[in-house]
This record gives structure tokens, sequence and C-alpha cells, in this order.
């Protein structure tokens, strides 16, 4: 009887909420952020906040994130990124797709 390879482990999830700063906002970068999420299958939510910056929650593969994370260092054609701060966090319970959110005063995970 020959030996079945084994299927390869289940690649780990990661979450890291993010907020992007510089011209950000006004050029699509929340559609397109979103756009891209859904590419790679990631779950969470996008919004701008008041003080002109982009927060976004995104939570799937560790590869997709990694992918994602470059993409929003480039955003948009408009945009022009000066800034991209990442923080890991615990994957939260019932994401099951990616939103495009309201507008909040400041970014906040709780928020």
């Amino acid at each position: 009887m020959a030996n079945r390879a084994q299927p390869p482990p289940p690649e780990p999830r990661r979450c890291v909420h993010v907020v992007i700063s510089g011209k950000v906002q006004g050029v699509w970068y929340r559609a397109s952020g979103a756009r891209e999420a859904s590419r790679e299958a990631l779950t969470g939510w996008i919004r701008n906040c008041d003080n002109g910056v982009v927060e976004a929650l995104v939570c799937g593969r560790e590869s997709a994130v990694v992918r994602w994370l470059v993409w929003c260092r480039k955003g948009p054609i408009h945009a022009q990124v000066a800034e991209v701060v990442e923080t890991e966090v615990d994957v939260p319970e019932g994401l099951a797709s990616f939103l495009v959110r309201g507008n909040v005063p400041e970014p906040g995970i709780d928020a």
C-alpha cells in the first residue's frame, strides 16, 4: 500500500487593525480596499475617520493579509499614502464578509 501524501496544514489566520494616512479620502480608497479584500477572500471592514485617515480591520489567511497590506501602502491610483500603521489583533468572531463602513470621529477598533 502506497503512502498517501498528507495535505498541507491550513494556513494560519491573521487579523490586523490598520490606520492609513496621507491623501486617502476622496480617492476611492475604501471602495478599492474592499474590492482588493474581496479578491483575497478577506473579512473585516474599512472606513473613513473625521481626522482624514482611513481605518481598516482585515482578517484572513496570512498570505492574503500580507498581499492586502502591500496593496494598501500604494492604494488606488489617486491616493498618496504617507504612512500605514499596523496592529496585530485577535481574530474576532462573526466576521463573514468585508464591509465599507460609515465615518467615525477618530480611529479605534471599538468605535
